[in-house]
């Protein structure tokens, strides 16, 4: 007999929860990407492949299952967050913006809303915004790593690298964002800018030991040792570079 459309469902559901289980993401999305295709109101599907979608570094993936996800509870904070975040990368500022507005009407406490509120107001110049937002932000959560790197870059559009530079070595802030890229990436910036290289090369190293085979990090690291004109440093991150990389 034919299996109905639900049991259909249910039966791809298990075959993906069971394959994400074993670690086979692949198979598993598969199974996964059936099941929400015939049925759309699937939040615990929908968790594994944004799980798989990060993992493998699929925004575009991640994205629609973000969307889906808030689709299905308009209050799920952590989904519009990440999907916002991803707008922002992407440079849909606008669609940003109206997910914090939307999200902060459930609940105009959140801080990291008014932070998203306040990266995407900056993406889209309206600086005073943006800035009320992140104080807004700071108000409610004191360490929010995003709402300072608004007020840091803002202060970096106004010529005061060394003001932007304090904000972002709060103490608070530090131990929340040893692995926050963009927030280092900041961070590293303003070090140059304030001449304090030994600093950005610190900066640099953790982020590489964080992240070993991202090269992005290992090619700014060897720039800020060849405007220092450390050649021979350069030359021996670059070949640590090509020794770490699996042949």
């Amino acid at each position: 007999a034919c299996s109905s459309p639900e049991e259909r469902v249910q039966r791809y559901f298990e075959n993906g929860t069971k394959l994400f289980a074993e670690r086979d993401n692949a198979r598993a999305a598969i199974e996964l990407r059936n099941a929400v295709r015939l049925k759309k109101q699937l939040p615990e599907a929908w968790n594994l492949l944004a799980q798989i979608d990060e993992g493998s570094r699929n925004w575009s993936g991640l994205a629609l299952d973000m969307r889906a996800l808030v689709d299905l509870d308009p209050r799920n904070a952590s989904a519009r967050l990440k999907l916002g975040k991803l707008l922002l990368l992407s440079g849909a500022s606008e669609e940003a913006l109206g997910l914090a507005d939307i999200g902060l009407q459930f609940d105009d406490r959140n801080a990291d809303l008014h932070a998203l509120k306040a990266a995407a107001s900056l993406r889209l110049n309206d600086r005073s915004g943006a800035v009320n937002e992140a104080h807004v932000a700071l108000a409610h959560n004191p360490t929010n790593a995003d709402a300072l790197m608004v007020l840091a870059v803002d202060q970096l559009a106004a010529g005061d690298a060394k003001a932007a530079l304090s904000l972002l070595q709060d103490p608070g802030a530090s131990q929340t964002t040893d692995h926050d890229v963009g927030f280092q990436l900041l961070k590293i910036k303003l070090f140059g800018e304030t001449g304090n290289f030994q600093s950005a090369e610190a900066a640099l190293k953790k982020l590489i030991e964080f992240s070993p085979q991202e090269p992005g990090f290992r090619r700014l690291l060897v720039s800020l040792y060849i405007e220092q004109q450390r050649f021979d440093d350069a030359e021996s991150e670059l070949k640590n570079f090509a020794a770490d990389r699996p042949s």
